[in-house]
This record gives structure tokens, sequence and C-alpha cells, in this order.
């Protein structure tokens, strides 16, 4: 009689390991597809040129940023960013009014939904005193 008892205390211990080491294995993933962790973070310099509220059901705030072109100036880059914190929509706001050189501080989210247009979210604005362009 003991032996049935054994094998089921050896069955539990066996499901409770492996619902262990799912959860661990899986869970990172998890985070990172419901946009609770970054999957990068970084910064990029330019000058605001465009933030708009889009959306109804699921409104977001959009932008772009005008990066310096090439040594000569002729092709310049855009960058598109969302904004989700409204003190950090003021500053891009402001930044963007003001048509100074900002330097744009974000996380890189990737989830399953999109809540915001890209997967660029701003957490920081900082105005940068003077930037200057080589002219070679």
């Amino acid at each position: 009689m003991a032996e049935p008892k054994k094998r089921n205390w050896t069955l539990r211990i066996s499901i409770t390991l492996i619902v262990i080491i799912l959860t661990v294995a899986l869970l990172p993933s998890v985070l990172v597809l419901l946009g609770v962790v970054p999957v990068s973070q970084g910064a990029r310099v330019g000058v605001v040129n465009k933030l708009s509220d889009k959306g109804y059901l699921s409104p977001s705030t959009e932008g772009i940023l005008f990066m310096a072109g090439d040594a000569a100036g002729l092709q310049g880059n855009t960058w598109a960013f969302s904004v989700v914190d409204p003190n950090v929509k003021q500053m891009v706001k402001d930044a963007m009014d003001s048509q100074q050189h900002v330097r744009l501080e974000y996380k890189e989210y990737h989830t399953v939904w999109g809540r915001t247009n890209t997967n660029y979210h701003i957490t920081n604005v900082i105005q940068l005193k003077h930037v200057t362009q080589d002219s070679h």
C-alpha cells in the first residue's frame, strides 16, 4: 500500500519541477511580449519637427526627430518615436516649439499589440546648448 503513495509523491515533485523550469525559461519572453521589459534603450540627437496625437480607441502621441545628414548636410535622417508619459510629452512639445537640438532618451519595447505606432518610447528630453556640424 505504501508503493502508490510514493509514486504519487514522485509525480507531484516532477510536475512541480517542470512548472518551475518552464516558468523560469518562459517568463522573460512573456514580459518582453507584454511590453513590461524594454529590449533596448538609447538616445538620439536632432530637432523635433512633428508631434501629433493619434487614435480613438487607443490614443497615442507620435513624433518625428530630424537628425543631421551627411557632412554636406544634404541627406537628413528622420526617426519616428512615441510618447506615453504626459510630462515627457510636454518636454517634447517645448523642444519642438523652440526648434533647439535635443537629446531624446528612449526605451524600445516589442509588444504583441501596438498601443503606439512605434516601439521607441521617449523617457527623457535634454536640451543641448550648442550643436555644430562639420562643413567638410
